[in-house]
C-alpha cells in the first residue's frame, strides 16, 4: 500500500444505545478515541465486485483500505466528512497486519 493512495481521512465510530424520555431507545454514533483522521483509500466498487460482496454480506458499495489497526470490526462505521460507510466485512490481506480492507455500504440520505 502506497502512502499516496491514502488520500482520504476517516473517523471510526461505535454505536451506543441511548434511552430517552418515555423509554425510547435510539442509536448514537460516537467517535472511537484515537480513531480520528485515519488515512485511507476509498474505492467505489463496480457492479461485478459489488455483486460478489453482496453474496458474502449485506449490500457492499465501497472498499476502504487503511493501515492495520486493532479493534476494527463490522460493528463499527466509518465517516469521511459528510459521508457515512457501514462496515459489512473486515479483512487482513495475507494476515500480515500490514493493512485492513473494509467492505462497506455507503449510507445516502
Amino acid at each position: 500500500m502506497r502512502a499516496g493512495d491514502l488520500r482520504h481521512r476517516i473517523t471510526l465510530e461505535a454505536a451506543t444505545e441511548v434511552r430517552g424520555d418515555g423509554g425510547t431507545v435510539t442509536t448514537k454514533w460516537t467517535p472511537i478515541p484515537g480513531a480520528s483522521n485515519i488515512p485511507c483509500s476509498i474505492e467505489a466498487l463496480d457492479g461485478t465486485e459489488a455483486l460478489r460482496g453482496m453474496q458474502l454480506q449485506a449490500r457492499v458499495t465501497h472498499r476502504l483500505r487503511l493501515r492495520w489497526r486493532a479493534g476494527v470490526t463490522a460493528k463499527l462505521r466509518a465517516r469521511q466528512s459528510a459521508r457515512v460507510f457501514h462496515i459489512q466485512r473486515v479483512t487482513d490481506p495475507g494476515e500480515r497486519r500490514a493493512e485492513l480492507v473494509l467492505l462497506a455500504e455507503e449510507v445516502v440520505g
